[in-house]
């Protein structure tokens, strides 16, 4: 059995919404059936949930209140070998009452996610299949239309040569809408190269993400992929104004690990949206940026964020850190808002604390 409560305050924010505040509730409260080395197990109640690399299922680390889901996972297999099966629904934070999901007809997933390790050459091979509903995010109606998706997909991992790490995740949306059909996809592919004669055990990387968008005319198709649950802030920077839809991204970075726990990176990322015929959206996915009809060709570059992180251990279980990231805004900001970026800065104080028991029956 599992409990966990969640306090997540703003101070000097005034009234500040979730994702920032959500005084004391319940996060997590679930009872799990079967041992821990059984072929089968059930978890079932309200419970965080993590899949592959997070790009679609993510419980939001970053974000000052947590993403949980009211539902069941059956797990089936072994740790190398197996699937999981999901039904649950994410819960809608609110800081004035007890927080609850909204049952399994909106912001709900329903799926499978298998996994093999070390198999075929891969170090992770992760098929998944997945069909969500939500509401939908135009809809006039007095009662709410949805959108039904299903998300084919699968990540992979592999060690090549000179010690460089490979990652991709692809996967393919389909479903309906109140106004049309969904035809929408997604792309990213990670190189991590990490020399073993590097200083400080440094590490460069490269990664594209392509995540499609394009709105259609009623009775038409939308290539406008829908990133579930993901956390954007860990794929499309620290600034925290570009989102995962209708977005393609080219980061390169530099990683060092001057001692076990303390880090120094640094990362690029350059921005575009896939589509001109579709919004610039935010971190949570909604609509940041409507280009208006009338305004003719769309220039698509976002623009540059530089991002940087510094975390120094302090003493056992501590770490104190820091980062920064500045966007530099490309001629889509510069033509559709003030034109000036934006920057977000942050320091940390890390705690770990582990404690066991031991019960004697």
């Amino acid at each position: 059995m599992m409990v966990e409560v969640q306090d997540a305050r703003a101070p000097g924010k005034g009234s500040a919404a979730p994702p920032f505040r959500d005084p004391f509730d319940l996060y997590q409260a679930y009872v799990e059936l079967g041992r821990e080395n059984s072929k089968v197990r059930a978890r079932v109640g309200r419970q965080e949930l993590a899949y592959g690399d997070e790009r679609l299922i993510s419980p939001a680390p970053w974000r000052n209140v947590g993403r949980s889901f009211d539902g069941v996972r059956v797990m089936v297999g072994t740790k190398d070998v197996g699937v999981d099966l999901i039904g649950a629904s994410e819960v809608k934070v609110d800081p004035a009452s007890f927080n609850l999901s909204h049952g399994l007809y909106l912001n709900s997933l329903f799926g499978a996610y298998g996994r093999f390790q070390n198999k075929a050459g891969f170090s992770r091979l992760e098929p998944y299949v997945l069909r969500t509903t939500r509401p939908h995010l135009q809809s006039t109606f007095e009662e709410p239309k949805r959108e039904d998706r299903y998300t084919f997909g699968v990540g992979l991992g592999r060690s090549l040569a000179g010690g460089i790490d490979l990652s991709v995740e692809l996967a393919r949306q389909l479903g309906s809408l109140p106004t049309g059909r969904i035809r929408a996809s997604m792309a990213a592919i990670v190189l991590h190269c990490r020399p073993a004669s590097a200083p400080w055990s440094s590490g460069i990387s490269a990664e594209y993400s392509f995540v499609s968008g394009g709105l259609g005319t009623a009775g038409h198709t939308t290539a406008t992929f829908d990133s579930l649950f993901l956390t954007a802030h860990r794929y499309f920077g620290f600034a925290d104004i570009v989102g995962p839809r209708n977005v393609q991204d080219a980061r390169i970075g530099v990683d060092l690990h001057p001692g076990k726990t303390a880090l120094v990176q640094l990362d690029v990322h350059n921005l575009w949206l896939v589509s001109g015929r579709d919004y610039l959206y935010s971190p949570s996915q909604a609509i940041a940026v409507a280009v208006p009809p009338q305004a003719g060709p769309v220039p698509r570059r976002i623009g540059t964020e530089i991002d940087a992180t510094l975390l120094l251990p302090i003493g056992r279980g501590q770490r104190v850190g820091a980062g920064v990231g500045r966007l530099i805004a490309g001629r889509f900001l510069r033509d559709f808002t003030a034109g000036t970026g934006g920057s977000y800065a942050y320091v940390l104080w890390e705690v770990a604390v582990s404690r066991g028991f031991k019960l004697n029956r």
